[in-house]
């Protein structure tokens, strides 16, 4: 039988890279994607930067935006649900939302309605979905949506670009 090398991601300062005893771990480790997705499920608040909160249930891309925003500056918050999202806001009110619109409990357009229009709160949230209809946009915008992305559609450094365009303005 081959013998297949594991490398196990593993948080250090400055970002991700291989642990050193990566190869002892081979059969029992998670996947890297696995990993990176374990480190950043209760990602806290970090960075000194304007404070950004993600509402998506997918571990590992919750965990890679919020890794990335936390490299290029931004305190970031990343949480698994609607619930977890309003939690944080009664301590902290975040310059900017990502949110995903389909999440367990309450999904994102319920959100949307509470934050925008029933707390009549004024952050941007940008709307990051794999659900693309018309109708559905038009629901998001609707609703206090400032802009919409189909997650399928756009990388990780087009949203950080849209929300350094919002925030610079």
């Amino acid at each position: 039988m081959k013998n297949n090398k594991v490398i196990v991601l593993g948080k250090k300062k400055g970002g991700f890279s291989p642990s050193p005893d990566s190869s002892k771990k081979a059969l029992s480790s998670p996947s890297p994607k696995k990993k990176l997705a374990e480190d950043q499920t209760n990602f806290p608040v970090s960075g000194d930067g304007k404070k950004v909160l993600i509402v998506e249930d997918d571990d590992f891309l919750r965990g890679l935006l919020a890794h990335n925003m936390s490299n290029v500056g931004y305190s970031v918050k990343a949480v698994r649900n609607v619930e977890e999202g309003f939690n944080f806001m009664r301590r902290t009110i975040p310059d900017i939302i990502l949110l995903d619109l389909v999440l367990p409990g309450m999904n994102g357009f319920d959100f949307l309605q509470e934050v925008k229009q029933k707390r009549k709160l004024s952050m941007p949230i940008i709307v990051l979905s794999n659900l693309g209809s018309r109708d559905d946009i038009d629901t998001a915008k609707s609703l206090g949506a400032m802009d919409f992305m189909i997650k399928a559609n756009v990388a990780p450094a087009q949203i950080i670009d849209k929300v350094n365009e919002i925030l610079s303005w």
